[in-house]
C-alpha cells in the first residue's frame, strides 16, 4: 500500500482532520506497515 492509498482510506475518517501533521503522518506510517505485514490482506 503506498501512502497515498492509505491517506485516501484515513480521510474517510472525522478523526483523521483532528490530528496534527505529526500524528498524522504516524498513522499514515503505521497503516502502510499494518497492510504489507498482512498477506490476507488484499488491496483494490
Amino acid at each position: 500500500m503506498t501512502p497515498q492509498e492509505a491517506i485516501r482510506i484515513l480521510m474517510l475518517s472525522p478523526f483523521y482532520f483532528r490530528m496534527n501533521l505529526i500524528e498524522r503522518k504516524q498513522l499514515i506510517v503505521e497503516f502502510c506497515t499494518i497492510h504489507v505485514a498482512c498477506p490476507s490482506v488484499k488491496t483494490a
